[in-house]
C-alpha cells in the first residue's frame, strides 16, 4: 500500500497520521484522504473530510470551497492529507473522521440512512 510512512513529527487525527498542513493548492495528484481544517481558539478545527483518486484535483474542484472560506476561524483554511490507494479504505476513513468528532463538520453533507 502506498499510505504515508507514520513520522513523529506528522500530526494525528483519531490516532492516524497525516502530512501537514499544507496549502490546499498543494495537496497530491495521489489517492488518499484530507481534511481541510482552520486554527480556532488554540487548536485545529476540521471544517472538511473528503476521499479521492486526486486529492488535488479534487480540492479544487471541490463544491464546498466557499464553505471553508465561511466558516474559516483564526487562520485560512489549510490541508492534511494520508495517501490510501484503496477505494474502501478511502471511504471508511473519510467516514470515521467525519463522525468521530464531537461536532459535526460543517462543510460535509450529512451521511443519510440507506433506508
Amino acid at each position: 500500500m502506498n499510505d504515508i510512512v507514520n513520522r513523529a513529527d506528522m500530526p494525528a487525527f483519531d490516532g492516524i497520521m497525516f502530512e501537514g498542513p499544507m496549502d490546499i493548492a498543494t495537496l497530491p495528484h495521489s489517492p488518499g484522504v484530507y481534511l481541510i481544517t482552520t486554527e480556532a481558539s488554540g487548536g485545529v478545527k476540521i471544517l472538511g473530510a473528503y476521499g479521492a483518486e486526486d486529492m488535488c484535483q479534487s480540492a479544487a474542484s471541490n463544491p464546498k470551497r466557499a464553505c471553508w472560506e465561511k466558516n474559516r476561524k483564526d487562520t485560512d483554511p489549510v490541508a492534511f492529507c494520508r495517501v490510501v490507494a484503496d477505494a474502501d479504505a478511502r471511504d471508511r476513513l473519510s467516514f470515521s473522521i467525519m463522525h468521530g468528532r464531537f461536532y459535526e463538520l460543517v462543510c460535509n453533507d450529512p451521511i443519510g440512512d440507506d433506508f
